[in-house]
């Protein structure tokens, strides 16, 4: 009996595989006559740890987006934990959004609305294609499973049959159809939903964390439920300010250097504070007005005015001691 690492190298094509109650719970069978067992405590096993896995996963998205809820101050948290709900409350923590230019109230209520549909559809038609398998296995009867020209055809051992009606044949061929689409469907509103969620939170980094869910969503592997839970502790932030802010930081990063203005030499005399000398000639430009004020029909007047000036003079003290205003009598 070879293990399955030496039947991958033989490569040479599989014969049938046999599933049977018992110890030896599941036998592949090569061409060349190589044999994998699997046994029924590995199968137990193994099941047991993907459910472990699955519910750990399960938790871990549910106490991001509850941590995610209360930083947003979102009402009823425990929606976190809710299998299809969940994706609704996702979509109520990110708000009113826009798609194609429209705007979404909750682009988490359609995620909902076709993984509920997809996921009855997909239910419901995997019961009807292994039916016949569990009841051909507790009955104690062998199951043959071998390649064919559509995939792989299932056989019974003797003594058991099972035949499906028209009506479950036409089922899961609409089943088929439809659940394409759906999945389709799915996968878009996954892919949205969680863009404007890790947007709302990393804005920085939301594209990369997106393609990462999404590909995990691809092949079965909740990789969004990691995600929203090591994003669960930072804050919610306006994208359009973020934008905003990068730009603005993008701008004076490469905006040209200005040149420093040349010194002033005037400088100092541009404001007046308080060791501001004042005007120089202002003593001037009073004299100056004072004169031009004064009339000029008599001598009385003349003489009024000298004195005036000179009483002036004599305050202001400018008097002939110190030779008085050499530029006077212009």
């Amino acid at each position: 009996m070879l293990s399955l690492a030496e039947s991958e190298r033989v490569n040479m094509g599989l014969e049938y595989i046999s599933i049977q109650k018992g110890n030896e719970f599941l036998q592949i069978v090569y061409t060349n006559g190589a044999v994998f067992t699997v046994n029924l405590w590995v199968a137990i096993l193994l099941l047991c740890l993907s459910v472990a896995i699955y519910i750990a996963l399960y938790l871990l998205m549910g106490f991001g987006l509850r941590k995610m809820a209360i930083a947003t101050k979102t009402e009823h948290t425990w929606l976190a934990f809710v299998p299809f709900a969940r994706y609704y409350f996702a979509g109520k923590i990110v708000g009113q959004v826009k798609l194609f230019g429209k705007k979404m109230k909750n682009a988490g209520f359609w995620l909902m609305i076709v993984f509920a549909i997809k996921f009855a559809l997909d239910v419901t038609a995997f019961l009807l294609n292994y039916l016949p398998l569990a009841i051909a296995y507790f009955s104690d009867v062998q199951i043959i499973i071998q390649p064919s020209d559509y995939g792989l055809a299932m056989s019974f051992g003797e003594g058991f049959s099972y035949e499906y009606s028209p009506a479950v044949y036409a089922f899961l061929n609409v089943q088929y159809i439809l659940g394409t689409l759906l999945n389709v469907a799915y996968l878009f509103f996954f892919f949205f939903t969680f863009m404007m969620l890790f947007r709302k939170f990393n804005p920085r980094s939301h594209f990369m964390f997106t393609i990462i869910a999404f590909i995990g969503e691809i092949f079965g592997i909740s990789l969004a439920s990691i995600v929203v839970f090591t994003q669960r502790n930072r804050k919610p932030v306006n994208y359009n300010d973020f934008v905003k802010e990068q730009y603005m930081r993008m701008q004076g990063m490469y905006a040209p250097p200005r040149p420093n203005p040349p010194d002033n030499p005037f400088r100092e005399f541009g404001g007046r504070g308080e060791n501001d000398p004042g005007d120089p000639f202002a003593e001037f430009g009073e004299r100056k007005t004072s004169s031009q004020d004064a009339p000029s029909d008599g001598a009385d007047n003349k003489s009024k005015d000298g004195s005036d000036d000179a009483a002036e003079d004599k305050k202001n003290g400018n008097d002939d001691k110190n030779g008085g205003n050499p530029f006077e009598g212009f």
